[in-house]
């Protein structure tokens, strides 16, 4: 048996080591839940790429409805039994081609004129959709996006629409895409993973799991719920609260769980701005709480039994000690002379560790060197292959949508045996192969760094085709592009797909800069001297972060957000115009806004006087 004071010492011995494994453990258990938000952040990004992908694939095809010549005459003579039977197939056709769930058209006070499902038995032909938000936000021209329970088929889709208008710009149509999210929660369910979609109001519309479709977050206010109704969002559906309790900062706990310590779920958000909605993923934590608890007993077990192995020892050191005190001065002299002996062992052995120690770094350098040679040559070649890369699928998408579509409607027109109109469908697809053409190669030149041979090309009228390719998406922005150009500018070296690749990639960054800015503008002022010619493109938005302008034409950085944009189009257009033996520079206006000066040699680089 232990005595009192036997007790307490050994009580003193184990309580730093009990600090210390408590301590340790907090540790382990913050990196470990680090980890796991590590994991879920990168998993919540990719889910939110991919449904942002899923939304963004369908984006074009409204508006492509919206310029069908037989889409446009149905709309002149609504009456006109045999141009609504040819809108209908032509609908069924291309809902059947693009995978969606149904593409309908309806005339300016929001009835269906024509459907692709119009030989089902909830036909959306003759029905009324005024009260949809996307056929408001179309009527008043601009594009909508609306998720919501379908009134006819009762099926949830995410709904697009454009305007469809006259040459005068009245808008005397709407052209709506209707596309079912329903595979990618069944591939949420199939992954194991618990992930929702919840609107600005809070109520998840979208779920891996059934049981938290259709809830809230938070009680609904009356004006909410006026609105919900007002436009049969959800109609159909009951709206119950979460089954979810909050419990700290982001965990959460099911409501018929008992309160453990912390929350069961760890919620993660992320936001998607252009349509309002977060995209949640819930980590269940049980896993990770066990384990740690797990580690802390064993861990704690097996510092008692070194503590009780440790008091044992110390007990029997004590009896030798007692027993060896007569001989104690017998065994200092021999010590004394043991540690000299030590001493100059060590000394030694330390010259000798030296020694090894110093051949053995200058080794390593060596080997550093060569495989940092190696890492630095590998590395060149795949930051240029990755550049290329990157730079085809960043520059040719508009291209490749517009192809698609514009070979659609070639095929369509040659069915109805339309030639004459085929030819103007394949004037614009060989017009598009040549810009996609010239764009493949002017990457391949940027990864290679070589010049290619120049020639002039035309600043106002480049400016404007790249205007032109991107009108639809200012229009529907809102932003408005104001030109100042000097007239009668001659040509610059370079070419014109060059120089569209350039203005297509300015005006892209200021759109994306732009939207949602009240009176957004893009203005284009050109001047031309003897010497340059020069371009300033200015617009009225928040302008650059000032540590951010150094960096800005290096490749791969971008000021927006994750998963919208790969930093490459400020880096292809500073190539381009070095080709041209021109420069770009970045700024701030004093007043707000960025601003890009573009300078040209009014000769080119190889010409002389």
């Amino acid at each position: 048996m232990l005595d009192q004071r036997q007790r307490l010492n050994l009580l003193l011995a184990a309580l730093p080591g009990l600090l210390i494994m408590l301590f340790a453990w907090h540790l382990a258990s913050q990196r470990a839940l680090d980890e796991a938000m590590r994991e879920g952040r990168h998993r919540l990004d990719m889910h939110a790429a991919n449904l942002a992908a899923t939304l963004d694939q369908y984006r074009y095809l409204p508006y492509v409805l919206s310029l069908n010549h037989d889409v446009l005459a149905l709309l002149d003579a609504p009456a006109d039994a045999a141009r609504r039977d040819l809108v209908n197939r032509y609908l069924d056709d291309v809902n059947t081609r693009s995978h969606t769930a149904a593409l309908f058209v309806t005339n300016a006070d929001g009835k269906a004129l024509a459907s692709s499902n119009w030989r089902s038995p909830y036909s959306f032909v003759g029905n009324s959709y005024a009260f949809r938000p996307y056929f408001l936000d179309a009527r008043a021209g601009q594009p909508g996006r609306f998720y919501g329970i379908g009134t006819t088929s009762r099926d949830p889709g995410y709904f697009l629409s454009w305007p469809i208008r006259k040459l005068d710009g009245n808008v005397i149509g709407v052209a709506v895409v209707k596309v079912s999210l329903s595979p990618l929660e069944a591939a949420w369910r199939k992954g194991g993973e618990a992930i929702l979609v919840s609107d600005r109001h809070g109520v998840a519309f979208l779920s891996a799991m059934p049981e938290w479709k259709f809830s809230s977050w938070q009680p609904l206010p009356g004006a909410v719920q006026s609105q919900l109704i007002r436009t049969r969002q959800y109609e159909g559906a009951t709206l119950h609260p979460m089954p979810l309790q909050p419990r700290q900062a982001g965990w959460l706990l099911p409501l018929d769980a008992p309160a453990l310590l912390g929350g069961r779920f760890l919620r993660l958000d992320h936001a998607l701005p252009d349509s309002g909605w977060t995209l949640s993923l819930l980590l269940d934590m049980r896993a990770w709480r066990d384990g740690l608890l797990t580690q802390l007993a064993a861990a704690l077990a097996s510092y008692l039994a070194l503590l009780a192995l440790w008091h044992y020892r110390r007990q029997r050191w004590r009896r030798l000690t007692e027993q060896l005190a007569a001989r104690q001065a017998l065994q200092q002299a021999h010590d004394n002379l043991e540690r000299k002996v030590a001493e100059r062992t060590g000394e030694l052995a330390s010259a000798n560790q030296r020694l090894s120690a110093e051949i053995a770094e200058r080794q390593r350098t060596e080997d550093n060197l060569r495989a940092t040679r190696s890492q630095l040559a590998e590395a060149s070649k795949l930051a240029a292959m990755g550049q290329m890369a990157a730079g085809i699928a960043h520059e040719v998408n508009q291209p490749l949508s517009a192809l698609r579509t514009f070979t659609e409607n070639a095929g369509t027109l040659l069915e109805r045996g339309q030639p004459e109109r085929v030819a103007d469908n394949l004037q614009q697809i060989l017009q598009l192969v040549d810009r996609m053409a010239h764009i493949t190669g002017d990457l391949k030149t940027f990864a290679r760094r070589n010049r290619a041979e120049q020639g002039r090309a035309d600043i106002a009228a480049a400016l404007r085709g790249s205007l032109r390719l991107l009108e639809p998406e200012l229009s529907a922005a809102g932003i408005r592009a104001s030109l100042q150009l000097a007239p009668d500018c001659p040509p610059v070296p370079g070419d014109m797909t060059g120089l569209e690749q350039v203005f297509t990639n300015l005006i892209s960054n200021a759109l994306a800069a732009l939207r949602g800015q009240p009176n957004a503008v893009i203005h284009f002022r050109l001047e031309c001297t003897e010497g340059e010619a020069v371009l300033q493109v200015t617009d009225n938005g928040p302008g650059f972060a000032e540590t951010d302008l150094p960096h800005l034409f290096e490749p791969f950085f971008t000021t927006k957000p994750r998963g919208y944009g790969l930093g490459l189009g400020l880096a292809i257009v500073q190539e381009i115009m070095a080709q041209s033996g021109g420069d770009i520079r970045a700024a701030n206006l004093p007043a707000g806004g960025a601003c890009f000066t573009l300078r040209w040699p009014l000769k080119a680089p190889h010409e002389h006087h």
